[in-house]
């Protein structure tokens, strides 16, 4: 299936929905954004884990609320009307800092295939949460598939990337063999 502008999942585990408003092929790879609703306590970042894009800046453009943007050894909040980014390869994570429903553009240059990872990874939680840990961790096959089918898109912080490339791509080969028409991707 083709992802399409104004597609949105509601990943409840973060509290946070994707709304996907300007998709990569629209602005020729330049850029893609998507609105992020965050609820009261939600977060976004794989979990609120310390992150990093390695070949792409991550732009939050607060529209609602307010946000903490938590990167590298520092933590600021952010109101309507502010913007912040993160540049290449920063460590970063943000959460709601609003007692209400805080709302965010997020924008990601260039685009990559970041609207087709978000939205496989939203899908993904919002249609099939018994994948699922209970308290949303994602299992170690799904993690593979998404760093084995999008590479250099998110890494997590404290591990080297090489070597986190080295073991997904072995765990996702691995995973085939056992499932190999188990967990496919809705947007292609």
């Amino acid at each position: 299936m083709k992802l399409t502008k104004g597609t949105a999942h509601n990943n409840h585990f973060d509290k946070e929905i994707f709304t996907f408003t300007k998709l990569g092929d629209e602005s020729n790879g330049q850029f893609m954004e998507m609105e992020i609703t965050l609820e009261p306590g939600g977060t976004a970042g794989i979990d609120a884990l310390f992150h990093r894009h390695p070949k792409a800046s991550e732009i939050f453009s607060v529209t609602q609320g307010k946000i903490k943007v938590f990167k590298e050894t520092e933590a600021q909040e952010y109101q309507v009307g502010e913007s912040v980014t993160v540049p290449p390869n920063t460590p970063h994570y943000f959460k709601n800092a609003n007692n209400g429903v805080s709302k965010v553009t997020v924008r990601f240059e260039p685009a990559l295939q970041y609207d087709e990872f978000f939205a496989n990874f939203a899908a993904w939680r919002e249609e099939h949460p018994e994948w699922f840990g209970s308290d949303g961790s994602m299992p170690l096959f799904l993690s593979a598939k998404l760093a084995a089918s999008y590479p250099d898109h998110m890494y997590l912080n404290n591990v080297p990337i090489a070597l986190q490339k080295l073991a997904m791509s072995v765990v996702y080969n691995i995973g085939r063999l056992f499932h190999r028409n188990a967990f496919m991707f809705r947007y292609q």
